[in-house]
C-alpha cells in the first residue's frame, strides 16, 4: 500500500522546548568547539617539559563531549516527526540532508578522535573542526530557508 501523504496543513515547526534545546545544544557545541581551538593553537605554550596545553583545552573537550551527546539524542528526536514529514512533503529536503550527512560525520570524526587510530589523529581533527566550522552557518541556513517557506506557497 502506498504510504499516504500528510495534511498540506501539518507543521513543520519544533515545539519550543525541542527548537530551544537543539539550539542550546548548537551553541555549546559551537562555542566550545572554538574554545577548544582556541586553547589548541593559540593558547597552548613552552612548558618545562616541551609544549603544553592549557587548561581551556580539556574543559572545552569535555563541554564539547556533552553537546555532542545532547545534540544526538535531541537529533533523534527530530526523526519521527520533523524529519519524516518534511520529506514526505518535499520541504527544504537540500539543508536537511546537508544536515543529516555532515552531523553523521561530525559524529563518525569525533568517535575516531576519541576511539581510532593516533596515527590518522591529526587529519581526523582538521577535518572534524572544519566540518564543524561549517554547522552553524548550515543550521542558520536550514532555518531560514524552512521558515521562508512556510508562508510561501510550496515550491
Amino acid at each position: 500500500m502506498p504510504e499516504s501523504r500528510p495534511a498540506p496543513t501539518a507543521s513543520l515547526s519544533l515545539p519550543r522546548w525541542q527548537r530551544q534545546a537543539i539550539y542550546a545544544a548548537f551553541g555549546l557545541i559551537a562555542l566550545s568547539g572554538i574554545a577548544w581551538l582556541l586553547a589548541h593553537y593559540l593558547l597552548a605554550g613552552a612548558g618545562e617539559f616541551g609544549a603544553s596545553e592549557h587548561p581551556l583545552a580539556h574543559w572545552s573537550l569535555v563541554a564539547h563531549g556533552i553537546g555532542a551527546y545532547l545534540l544526538l539524542w535531541l537529533g533523534g528526536s527530530l526523526w519521527p516527526l520533523h524529519m519524516r514529514l518534511a520529506w514526505r512533503l518535499r520541504r527544504n529536503r537540500a539543508t536537511g540532508l546537508a544536515m543529516a550527512a555532515l552531523l553523521s560525520s561530525l559524529a563518525l570524526t569525533g568517535l575516531w578522535l576519541y576511539y581510532g587510530s593516533i596515527d590518522a589523529r591529526e587529519g581526523v581533527s582538521l577535518a572534524h573542526w572544519l566540518l564543524g566550522l561549517g554547522l552553524v552557518p548550515l543550521l542558520v541556513l536550514h532555518i531560514v530557508i524552512g521558515r521562508s517557506r512556510r508562508t510561501s506557497p510550496q515550491r
